[in-house]
């Protein structure tokens, strides 16, 4: 796989600028982004992703080309945002579950079945981070970049998700200021900010 070294963003139309030295691994491990808001966590990962599109952008990493790189992300990275916004708005959920491979066992897990009627434009904001959640571990790509996924779910269903993420067999990179969350995650690298 690929571990990135650092990144450096300058964006002048927002006058700002922010530097990352710390080593990222992608590396089927669970890396934990964590820190205080407004401490670069979420412009790592849409700059991981290849999202953010500032005038000045380098990552640093140990694969050669940033050609590579680009094709790399695009081949196997998923993201996964804290603003939750679906392609399908108005299709119900049981047609989006049989879409993305979710099972009943996952909607269970995370009380969505109760909802399988519903359209997700008219679940809470913590559902519509679930179903999030379960369409990107369920996706055919192997690196996760979770966004602040713990944000507006409940305890019950945030030990699901941990669960979830225990068990998955992809590489999960997530972003998080929620210290008791990680503590339920069974193998993890912390990057502190």
């Amino acid at each position: 796989m690929c571990t990135i070294k650092s990144i450096v963003i300058k964006d002048e139309f927002k006058n700002s600028s922010f530097t990352l030295n710390k080593k990222i691994t992608f590396n089927q491990k669970t890396t934990v982004l964590y820190g205080p808001n407004g401490s670069g966590k979420s412009i790592t990962l849409k700059t991981i992703a290849d999202l953010h599109d500032p005038k000045y952008k380098k990552i640093d990493y140990d694969s050669g080309e940033y050609s590579n790189y680009l094709s790399f992300c695009l081949d196997n990275v998923y993201f996964c945002g804290d603003e939750v916004k679906f392609e399908y708005e108005y299709v119900n959920l049981k047609l989006l579950f049989n879409k993305y491979n979710i099972s009943e066992q996952q909607c269970e897990l995370l009380n969505l079945d109760k909802y399988l009627k519903k359209l997700p434009i008219q679940l809470s904001h913590g559902n519509r981070k679930k179903l999030a959640f379960l369409i990107a571990i369920n996706s055919d790509k192997r690196v996760i970049l979770l966004d602040e996924i713990t944000n507006g779910i409940d305890n019950n269903s945030l030990k699901s998700v941990a669960k979830m993420i225990n068990n998955c067999d992809k590489q999960i990179i997530m972003s998080t200021h929620d210290i008791n969350f990680i503590k339920l995650l069974n193998e993890y690298e912390i990057v502190d900010y």
